[in-house]
């Protein structure tokens, strides 16, 4: 009876394996490198437009809203097309500042444009596929981290809670929402900007829920700027349009200010919070 000779892994098979490990992940990441650039310059671009738009809906709403409409148009239509320009703003500056950053940080602004054009996808049918095909060749990875500091870890998902039901509740019931702040009668176009509205809202809760699983707190600090941003654009145009526009808004209207301010003070609080985090971690490892 023979005895077949038990051939055992030595150091050269060793050696020879993770030798070829090496290289079959170099030359994944060197496949990888095409459609990063590529991403890089669609994020660009992204951005680019995103703030064209944000620009055009916050300075220019009659002009915009006309072309739109295809009619003159009061100063509720203004007032929620400037709002709906300081999401656009506010993303665009996101995509902007993160479009070097990792995978999962990446992720969430793929899923954020994934979410509104979904809404909108009858528009928008190309670039939702050519976000898919991104967010695919990522593997959809969200990170694995998660913020070990209790006030951050609570104010982003107050955030993100905050901007779901502000975004349910204009996408399911704006009239309701807008009749009790307003002097005028509410048509369908009314109702279609309120939603385009609750749109950015609902999305834009994305990047604060997935913020706490980045690895980076500068990213996170991305991330509560932009809020930051959108909150401080959206409360200048609630100030203007309730003096500019008097005549079309009631005093009614007070109160989504104060709801405003108190989400623009939080995300600032945050900010300040956020930012002496890191300049302490930065100050530890300079002793070190």
């Amino acid at each position: 009876m023979s005895v077949q000779p038990q051939i055992r892994a030595g150091p050269i098979t060793d050696v020879t394996a993770s030798a070829t490990f090496q290289t079959l992940r170099f030359i994944g990441k060197r496949q990888l490198l095409p459609i990063m650039e590529l991403q890089r310059s669609l994020l660009l671009i992204d951005a680019a437009v995103s703030l064209f738009i944000g620009f055009l809906l916050f300075f220019t709403p009659s002009l915009i809203g006309y072309f739109i409409f295809v009619k003159e148009i009061d100063g509720v239509h203004w007032h929620l097309l400037r709002c709906i320009g300081c999401q656009h703003i506010g993303a665009g500056f996101l995509i902007y500042k993160l479009r070097n950053s990792s995978v999962e940080v990446l992720s969430a602004c793929h899923i954020v444009r994934i979410l509104y054009l979904k809404i909108a996808k009858y528009w928008c049918y190309c670039w939702l596929a050519m976000n898919f095909c991104l967010q695919t060749a990522h593997r959809w990875s969200l990170g694995e981290t998660v913020i070990t500091n209790v006030m951050e870890n609570i104010l982003f998902q107050m955030d993100s809670l905050v901007c779901v039901i502000i975004g349910v509740a204009w996408l399911a019931f704006p009239e309701w929402l807008l009749h009790r702040q307003v002097r005028i009668h509410l048509g369908v176009s009314h109702e279609f900007c309120a939603r385009l509205m609750g749109t950015d809202f609902l999305t834009s809760s994305v990047i604060s829920s997935h913020a706490l699983h980045w690895k980076k707190p500068t990213d996170r600090l991305i991330a509560i700027d932009c809020r930051s941003l959108i909150c401080t654009l959206t409360l200048a145009a609630q100030v203007w349009s309730q003096y500019a526009y008097s005549d079309h808004w009631n005093v009614s209207h007070w109160v989504g200010i104060s709801l405003i301010s108190s989400w623009t003070i939080t995300a600032l609080l945050l900010r300040y919070h956020s930012a002496a985090q890191i300049k302490r971690t930065e100050e530890k490892t300079k002793q070190h």
